[in-house]
């Protein structure tokens, strides 16, 4: 596999604080369109001809808040159009436990805190985003399998300063890697299978396929998909 090392000089990204649940489709059962119960723009400002043909690749969850349907599913769809048009776009693979957490000097959970599931070291990841970042989006995304509950909920504070910066809304990514592992107390969570991170456009997915349809909706080349992955039935790993 080829070693991506990031630009020292490349801008901080955003705190990762709205991710979109995306869930495979099930069957003929038509989608709900989860943009519709708040006040937000129509579809969440997705256009008919992308929620269409989105619709055959996952569903959007239902989030619950009113940051997800004001138009800033589109603008990381365009960030991440943005992303290939630069030639930076690739999607390549990421162990869980490949990255420990960060202690919090670097914004992060403090030690005394981690609540590390060991079933869940070794579970593979599907990231689509800018390779320049690699590194750092590898650290989050096993921070959001370690510490999904905990960001959501915004605990561990210190008078006015967190230890990190919380999600809006629960990702349940450990949830749903514990359920593909075949956990029965996780089985609700079967469906969600991707996300979509909306603060600085990346996604990663536990399922192949749509790592693969979303790899070549944005025609990634071959050099940069650092994954071999095949489709399944399923799209459960082989």
């Amino acid at each position: 596999m080829k070693t991506i090392k990031a630009d020292q000089n490349l801008p901080v990204l955003d705190s990762s604080y709205l991710i979109q649940r995306l869930d495979r489709p099930r069957g003929n059962t038509p989608p709900t369109n989860p943009f519709s119960f708040g006040g937000g723009y129509v579809n969440g400002g997705l256009s008919e001809e992308l929620l269409k043909l989105l619709n055959g690749v996952c569903i959007f969850d239902y989030m619950g808040a009113a940051e997800f349907e004001f138009g800033e599913v589109p603008k990381a769809f365009n960030t991440l159009a943005e992303i290939r048009k630069a030639k930076n776009l690739a999607l390549w693979p990421v162990a869980i436990g490949a990255h420990e957490p960060r202690t919090p000097s670097q914004g992060a959970i403090p030690q005394d805190h981690w609540d590390w599931d060991n079933s869940l070291r070794g579970e593979q990841v599907y990231v689509l985003g800018d390779e320049r970042y690699r590194n750092e989006l590898d650290h989050r995304i096993c921070e959001f399998a370690q510490f999904d509950q905990a960001m959501a909920e915004s605990k561990w504070t210190t008078g006015e300063k967190k230890f990190y910066q919380s999600l809006k809304e629960m990702s349940f990514f450990s949830r749903a890697l514990k359920a593909r592992m075949g956990d029965a107390r996780a089985a609700e969570y079967c469906h969600t299978a991707g996300w979509l991170e909306l603060n600085n456009g990346y996604m990663f997915f536990i399922d192949t396929n749509m790592a693969l349809v979303f790899a070549d909706i944005y025609d990634v080349p071959e050099e940069q998909r650092y994954c071999k992955l095949k489709k399944t039935e399923t799209g459960e790993k082989e």
